[in-house]
C-alpha cells in the first residue's frame, strides 16, 4: 500500500478468517474479543416457539374494522368509496380480495 510522499506499507498476503460466534447477546471473535450487544436490544423477547401468539382477531362492524385487544380504524363508508367495496364476507380493494 502506497502512501503519500513516496512511503508505504507492506501488508501480508495471508488471509485473516476468523470464526464469529453469537451466544446470547455477546458476539465473539475466535481468538480475540468479545461485544456485549445487549444495549441494541429493544428489551422484547420474541423468540420463542408459539406461532400463534402474535395473531390478531378482526371484525369488520359497518364501516369500522375492530381489531383484537381494543384498536381499531375507521374505513370509508362502504359502497360509497370506489377504492373499497364489500360484498358478503368479502373485502375488495379494487379487484382485489383482502383476507381476514
Amino acid at each position: 500500500m502506497f502512501i503519500s510522499k513516496g512511503n508505504f506499507i507492506q501488508l501480508p498476503t495471508s488471509d485473516d478468517n476468523q470464526q464469529l460466534t453469537l451466544t446470547g447477546t455477546l458476539l465473539s471473535i475466535e481468538n480475540g474479543n468479545t461485544v456485549d450487544l445487549s444495549p441494541l436490544q429493544d428489551g422484547v423477547n420474541d423468540a420463542d416457539s408459539d406461532p400463534t401468539n402474535e395473531l390478531q382477531q378482526l371484525f369488520l362492524l359497518g364501516n369500522t374494522l375492530l381489531i383484537s385487544g381494543g384498536n381499531s380504524v375507521i374505513l370509508s363508508t362502504p359502497g360509497t368509496d370506489s377504492d373499497w367495496i364489500i360484498a358478503g364476507n368479502d373485502m375488495y380493494n379494487g379487484n382485489t380480495a383482502i383476507s381476514v
